[in-house]
């Protein structure tokens, strides 16, 4: 099977998932938690309209248009460090939550309700059942965060944004966007800030800290950006397409150009950019470019890492044996840590015509 081929069935299969993930939960028993199932069924049910969205407008481009949306598809792929390292990561930390939440036979709480059980902090138990998206600004804080992280690693988005929603080149643009690279990857702090706060305080019972809950309200944000940042992504592709139909395609895309950059000098060749920093690398001022990036690529390494760690503690403090005494489960320690490399491993060979893509860029 082509590997362009498998990629579009995973993309195909996700929406279908969460739209079934969201539609158990609300005809499972009370209680229900309405946060978890609105968030799925919208993400799957906005995934679903945007995969739509772009089949039709495959359809209906041809020659010269076709040409425009080839580009345009490329320019709007996600840059690998992102897929890599936020993307895969994300549903990696999905699949350990998941996991824990579903163990209520250990932890107690309740799956449907995004309960996962008894809470410590601090040494104590708390009165409060450790449950996800309660009636607090920090639940949505948490969540937010999670969807801007998302929205800001789609090209389209930030092109679409760092421009006001016009065509056209400037080297503004290009540090705009490194700007908008380094937000998104800065957003993705707020797990490893939880980790070490809560391993700092609790770590003998870690598996039963807030970690479990606010790491949750920040990965279904993310997932919630992600299928938000898809329909952008089509429906500003469809827009650009509209304005290919109204003008002289050559003018069109004049102005996604790069006509200062070196490979164009050097090379004859024809360099577009639209919404990655990547492809302004060469008319950006080198040291710039570089501390920006070398810091977005430390934090959004640092969140993957996050990720595994989380699922270490998590088994390493599986049962409890005492008040604030926990015993590890090597089983689930070392599931955790097959799944976190198989994720980045599938990954990097799923996608690495587009890393091979990123590097001749560069």
């Amino acid at each position: 099977m082509p590997l362009g081929r498998f990629r579009k069935g995973i993309l195909l299969a996700f929406p279908m998932i969460l739209v079934a993930l969201g539609v158990s939960a609300s005809v499972a028993s009370e209680p229900k938690s309405i946060a978890l199932i609105s968030m799925l069924i919208f993400s799957g049910i906005i995934m679903s309209v945007g995969m739509y969205m772009d089949y039709r407008m495959s359809e209906r481009s041809n020659g010269s248009l076709q040409d425009l949306k080839n580009q345009l598809d490329q320019m709007s792929a996600p840059t690998f460090q992102s897929i890599l390292f936020l993307h895969s990561t994300v549903m990696t930390l999905f699949l350990i939550l998941l996991i824990r939440i579903e163990a209520n036979d250990i932890f107690g709480g309740d799956p449907q309700n995004l309960n996962f059980g008894q809470k410590f902090s601090s040494g104590e138990i708390s009165e409060e059942d450790n449950i996800a998206f309660t009636a607090e600004a920090t639940s949505v804080g948490h969540s937010i965060q999670g969807v801007l992280c998302a929205l800001l690693c789609y090209p389209a988005i930030t092109g679409w944004l760092v421009r006001g929603g016009k065509l056209g080149y400037s080297k503004k643009v290009g540090y705009l966007l490194l700007l908008c690279q380094l937000a998104s990857a800065a957003l993705s702090i707020y797990p490893s800030y939880s980790l070490i706060k809560r391993l700092y305080k609790d770590a003998e019972v870690f598996s039963r800290t807030s970690h479990m809950n606010n790491a949750t309200e920040w990965v279904l944000g993310y997932i919630l950006g992600a299928s938000l940042g898809y329909f952008l992504t089509v429906v500003i592709k469809t827009h650009i397409i509209k304005m290919g139909n109204g003008m002289n395609l050559s003018l069109l895309l004049e102005s996604f150009k790069i006509p200062e950059s070196v490979e164009t000098l050097e090379n004859g060749e024809i360099k577009y950019g639209y919404g990655k920093a990547v492809e302004f690398r060469s008319v950006l001022q080198s040291s710039i470019y570089k501390v920006l990036d070398t810091i977005s690529i430390i934090l959004l390494v640092s969140f993957s890492v996050t990720t595994l760690l989380t699922g270490v503690f998590i088994g390493n403090t599986w049962y409890l044996q005492e008040l604030t005494m926990s015993s590890p489960n090597y089983e689930i320690i070392g599931g955790y840590a097959i799944m976190w490399v198989l994720s980045l491993g599938f990954t990097f060979f799923l996608y690495r015509d587009l890393r091979i893509q990123n590097h001749s860029i560069q």
